[in-house]
């Protein structure tokens, strides 16, 4: 065995494999690398922004509620200005407003305003003046002006309100009306900072960030910070605002930043900023699985590659040694493995050539096979029809069709008539010439868009004036669809019977045949031509629906009784008369049955069991003459392959055939060509003479009819591989 580490080629394997394996790798490995990255930070990125969006709804709902509280305190009468400094109802009107506070979880205070009197605050432990207010709440960041205007807005308004206590509350200014023109107050709600703590660090899960809120003026309403790596001095929230809407990260210090947005109906901004150096840090688990992971594939791979390798040299290596086998006098060591190798499959091509060349040479065969398929009724799946169709160039998507059979009366058919007529195109309707089996007869079918008579008749004059002989045509039908063709073969048989009744250059039209008289009696003239005519070709398919067509015309139409048994004695007496050309006797039982019909029924049932039974005989009998007239072709062809002038035609001639249909024949019983099975016997001969005699090639050559005997070598080195004298000398 050839050692494949010694080889060269083997090498060039493995270098190609690696090569093949490492650029997708790397390449890949890259790509998959900065997308799970970017999928990552996007993973996280999207999770802040749905925690902000939760937030930003969050805070939607509460400012709404904070809108319906105002609108039923401005309904409440309880809570009017005359109730709130009235001195007894005054103290009624504290207690219910703190009712509305307690039904608030987040509110800490609610505070009702009146503008004609800002100098009173009521909140829901009694009224305070605006100093009394500030000193309750140790408000540091607003003074008694500063709070009257705070508390005197007419449009909805939130600020930050500092404590000497280290608190922070949003204050919330919802005027009385809501969405009132002219409001005669405010109702201001007052939320610990702290209440939205917990909520606003979820949006950061476990990243350090910091997460704003701001308002239209860009004031930090709530604010999370737990990075101490970022400063808020160093943030200028107008330019974040807009890198974040045009979906670009920031740079702080040197440092990459990623920002999350979300901005609300009434202009507050909820902003997130995070560093992204983080996720790498978040993921490092997850990454260096990954790398594992990868480094693992790039040791299969590896290993892949010279398993490949070695297997994928294999094959060389059983080609070397046929190729040692077949070219024994090409020494390995002076040709190089791959050389040889390609000089095997340069033979394998000029093989493939030839092969093309046989396959074209038989596509005339092929076609004569497919359409005599099609006329006898022996129709292939649609698929499958469709599909020989396209492989041999036949166009069936026409829409009526019709066949006409040329008799040329006492002429054999000429090779250029049968080149004329093996494609004929006319006006947009194309003809395919077929074989038959009588020598002097060619049929042809002929595809049409449109079902018109004039057409039909122009075709026909067409190939006349082609053809240029003297001949009769009989002519089928037109029918629908590729399909039905053997309907119109059929009727086209039918007037063939008339051809004897005809002079040269006559035309006969199957729907031509019945006579006026017939057809007012309303008599089934072509039917019962047709039925006979599909009886004697063994058709059983067609008989047995014409047969059908028959007696649901005699169902159908109205005629007298005497006119209906006449035409049902007409049938049989017609099948009988065939029967007995044919040599098939009927039983005195089933004759006697077949008369003394009582039914329709019944006698159609008995016609086609009698048509069932024929046509199985016919067909039987028709297979074992091909297989006598085969028979004897391939005797004479072994008795006289060595003739010089041996033919196909010649062959044809002397058994009463078309050379077409005896190719047929020959092909289809012994699976080769006429011309590949002579060939085969002379090469047997050869082969035989140059191992078991010393006979000179020449007269071998000439011996078995070969005059040529440098074309002679040439078929045998093609055939055998060596030349006739170098098979001499290897068979010694």
């Amino acid at each position: 065995m050839i050692n494949i580490f010694k080889q060269k080629l083997f090498y060039r394997y493995l270098l190609s494999y690696f090569v093949a394996f490492i650029i997708p790798f790397i390449i890949l490995g890259v790509l998959i690398y900065v997308n799970f990255i970017a999928d990552l930070q996007k993973e996280l990125e999207q999770s802040s922004l749905n925690n902000l969006n939760q937030f930003s709804e969050l805070m939607d709902e509460r400012k709404k509620e904070f809108t319906n509280i105002a609108t039923r305190i401005s309904n409440d009468s309880r809570l009017n200005a005359y109730h709130l400094n009235h001195p007894y109802y005054g103290y009624e009107a504290v207690q219910e407003l703190a009712k509305y506070r307690a039904n608030s979880v987040l509110v800490d205070e609610i505070a009702i305003i009146h503008h004609q009197n800002p100098d009173k605050i009521f909140t829901s432990g009694g009224y305070h003046m605006p100093t009394t207010f500030i000193g309750r709440y140790n408000i540091e960041n607003l003074s008694r002006d500063e709070l009257i205007d705070f508390i005197s807005q007419e449009h909805p308004q939130t600020k930050v309100i500092e404590t000497g206590d280290d608190l922070q509350y949003l204050a919330f200014i919802q005027p009385i009306v809501p969405n009132s023109l002219y409001p005669y107050g405010a109702i201001m709600y007052m939320v610990n900072n702290q209440q939205f703590d917990s909520i606003i660090r979820n949006a950061l899960s476990e990243l350090s960030g910091h997460i704003y809120v701001l308002n239209d003026q860009l004031d930090i309403l709530v604010s999370h910070e737990n990075d101490p790596n970022l400063s808020k001095e160093h943030l200028d929230f107008e330019m974040i605002l807009e890198r974040a809407t045009a979906g670009e990260d920031i740079d702080i210090e040197g440092k990459k930043y990623s920002v999350s947005l979300v901005q609300s109906d009434d202009e507050w901004s909820y902003l997130s900023i995070v560093q992204a150096k983080q996720f790498l840090d978040y993921f490092k688990g997850t990454l260096t699985t990954y790398l594992l992971v990868l480094l693992a594939v790039f040791f299969i791979g590896i290993i892949m590659t010279y398993i490949l390798s070695k297997y994928q040299y294999k094959p060389i290596d059983l080609l070397l040694r046929k190729v040692k086998q077949t070219q024994a006098s090409v020494k390995t060591d002076q040709v190089n493995e791959l050389n040889q190798v390609l000089v095997a499959f340069d033979q394998l091509n000029q093989d493939k050539v030839s092969l093309s060349e046989t396959v074209f040479k038989q596509r005339p065969f092929a076609k004569q096979q497919f359409w005599m398929n099609m006329l006898k009724g022996d129709y292939p799946d649609e698929s499958l029809m469709n599909d020989m169709a396209r492989s041999l160039q036949l166009q069936i998507d026409k829409a009526f069709y019709f066949v006409f059979i040329i008799h040329f009366k006492g002429k054999q058919v000429q090779p250029s008539t049968n080149q004329l007529m093996s494609e004929i195109t006319f006006n947009e309707m194309i003809g395919y010439g077929i074989d038959l089996l009588n020598i002097n007869d060619k049929a042809m079918i002929v595809g049409m868009d449109q079902k018109h008579k004039s057409d039909q008749s122009t075709f026909i004059d067409y190939v006349n004036e082609t053809l240029k002989t003297e001949s009769i045509i009989v002519v089928g039908s037109m029918v629908e669809g590729v399909r039905n063709i053997h309907d119109s073969y059929i009727e086209a048989m039918v007037a063939y019977d008339y051809i004897h009744y005809h002079s040269e250059g006559s035309t006969i039209f199957f729907d031509s045949i019945t006579t006026p008289t017939e057809q007012s009696l309303g008599y089934l003239k072509e039917e019962q031509l047709k039925l006979l005519q599909a009886l004697k070709q063994g058709q059983t398919i067609i008989a047995k629906e014409t047969l059908a067509e028959i007696f649901q015309n005699l169902r159908v139409r109205d005629r007298s009784l005497n006119a209906l048994k006449a035409i049902c004695f007409d049938v049989i007496n017609s099948v009988v008369r065939s029967l007995s050309e044919m040599g098939v006797c009927l039983r005195e039982e089933t004759f006697s049955k077949m008369v003394d019909f009582v039914t329709l029924d019944q006698l159609e049932q008995q016609l086609d069991l009698i048509i069932e039974t024929t046509c199985a005989s016919i067909q039987e009998k028709m297979q074992n003459e091909n297989n006598r007239i085969v028979q004897e072709i391939i005797n004479y062809v072994n008795k006289h392959f060595t003739d010089y002038d041996l033919s196909l035609e010649q062959i044809a001639e002397k058994h009463h055939l078309s050379a077409s249909y005896a190719s047929k024949l020959i092909k289809e019983h012994y699976g080769v060509s006429f011309k590949h099975y002579v060939q085969e016997l002379r090469m047997t001969y050869v082969k035989e003479n140059l191992r078991m005699t010393s006979k000179p090639i020449k007269a071998i050559v000439h011996e078995v009819g070969y005059m040529d005997v440098a074309n002679f070598t040439r078929k045998f080195k093609k055939e055998v591989g060596v030349t006739p004298g170098q098979y001499r000398n290897l068979n010694k």
